[in-house]
Parts: C-alpha cells; structure tokens; sequence
C-alpha cells in the first residue's frame, strides 16, 4: 500500500514542502524547497548545474540572485512542478485546493519568458508565447500594450535566446500598425524610442489613412445600377477589369499606341507589385 501511495503522488505535491527536499533556491530575498531530479528534468539550465563538475552540483543551495523577476522565477518553478503557471494560488502555495488568481498581465508573460529562456526551461516556452499572442488581441487599446512593447522589443531589451516572443509583437504590430498608430501611448513609446524614425512613421501612416477613398462608379444599366459595392457580382467585374484597364490611363490591354520613340505598339499591363513592390 506504501508503495502505490508513493507513486501516485505527483510533482506538484512536492512543491515548496521540505519533505524529501534535497536543495533550496534562493531569488531576490525569496527561496523555495525543490529537488534537483524534478528541476533537472524540464529545465537544461538545471541539469548542467547538478551534473557538472561545479561545486554546485552537491551543494544544497542555489542563489539566482536579484536579477531576475521573483514572480517569474516562482511562476517558472511552478511549471517545472506540473503546476499552473500563471494561476497563482492564494494563501499556502503547496496547497492545490486553493483559490486561483490568474494573472492577465502582458509584463508578466515577458518575465516569465524571459525566465524561462535564461534557465532553458523549453516546455513553458511555447505556453508563454500563445497566451501573449491572445493577450494582445484583447489588451492592445490599454496604456500597458505599449509599455509591455518597449520592454520586449525596444533598444534597451535584453537579449533573448529564443526570439519568438518578440517576432510575435513585432508580426502582431505590422498587422494591426494602423490602429496602433492612433494610440497616443503608442506613438510616444516608438518616438522616445527612435525620434525621428517614430516621427516619420507616424506621419507617414498618417498621411496615408488620411487619404479620401477611391469612389466606385457604376453606369445606369439595369444589370449594375443596384450592385452593391460588397456584392460579389459586382467585386468580381472590378477585378476583371482591372486586369483589363491600366489603373492610371483606363487604357486597355492590347489597344494600339505609339511609344515614346514612335514605335507602333499594343498595350501590355503590369501588376502594379511588380512595378512598385508594393503588396
């Protein structure tokens, strides 16, 4: 019976208990109860250091010191224990009936990442990357987005190893660039970064939204007077004559002209990526 209770149990009732534990980390004035099989298997930074030949490996103690932040750590080691991450339980945290606490915060997300690529931790990563990704769609009108932004990928961000985090700001910025661009905190977090290129960004995102629109035109036949612009009939035939029409002369393809060294020649259209780069 001893032996079936013993393995049933599972990391997280290890958590931060002393029972059985055989080293202690200490972080910025905190320190929990582990044990070095359990931090060694999910965690290469770990492993090195209980394996190596460094007096670390026998000793029972390990002071990451003041550097990084203490939630993050803790969050990172709760992970390594099979526990939630960031649902940070209140009162006894080896208790696992207690009450859960989800944390929503963008900045939390970059420190435990962070953390977690510092001490090699490869199975919190992926988790910590899709919840920022969901995260930035529901909090990118808030002031914080821009603070979390600066930190994670400005000029003064700390280098990261795995750089998938900052790819998805960065990817998730380009493609949602034009309503950035009319947040007042974000604009003043990519000028106090880059003076003149935010400015010029700026202007230049501007200036472009700021543009009338191009009206449609439809004549009074029958067949297009009550089309729709989002009909798909109607899409259909400005696509089809787009492909027809030069956007700028309304000439068609293969009417008959004379180049600008007198040459008799017949129309031929570009794409307009292909003349422009533009996509």
């Amino acid at each position: 019976m001893a032996t079936n209770t013993i393995s049933n149990r599972s990391d997280r009732s290890f958590f931060n208990t002393e029972a059985l534990s055989d080293v202690k980390i200490k972080f910025s004035g905190q320190q929990l109860f582990c044990h070095k099989t359990v931090l060694a298997r999910k965690s290469e930074y770990f492993y090195r250091a209980f394996t190596g030949q460094f007096p670390v490996a026998s000793s029972s103690e390990i002071d990451l010191g003041d550097d990084d932040d203490p939630e993050a750590v803790r969050a990172m080691i709760r992970h390594i224990y099979d526990l939630p991450y960031d649902q940070m339980l209140e009162g006894n945290t080896s208790d696992d009936t207690a009450a859960y606490s989800t944390n929503e915060d963008l900045l939390f997300y970059i420190a435990v990442f962070t953390a977690a690529d510092k001490y090699d931790v490869s199975t919190l990563r992926p988790l910590v990357l899709k919840k920022f990704e969901d995260l930035m769609e529901t909090t990118w009108e808030g002031d914080q987005f821009a603070t979390a932004i600066q930190k994670l990928t400005g000029p003064s961000a700390g280098h990261l190893a795995d750089n998938t985090l900052q790819t998805a700001a960065a990817t998730f910025c380009a493609k949602n660039l034009t309503k950035l661009i009319k947040k007042e905190t974000f604009v003043k977090m990519i000028q106090d970064e880059e003076p003149f290129s935010g400015r010029l960004l700026t202007g230049f995102v501007t200036g472009i939204s700021a543009l009338p629109p191009v009206p449609f035109f439809r004549c009074q036949q029958s067949k297009c007077k009550e089309l729709g612009e989002r009909d798909p009939a109607f899409l259909s035939g400005v696509r089809e004559y787009a492909k027809k029409h030069c956007m700028h002369c309304d000439w068609a393809t293969n009417t008959p002209y004379y180049d600008d060294n007198g040459m008799y020649e017949h129309i031929s259209l570009t794409p307009w990526t292909e003349i422009s780069g533009s996509q």
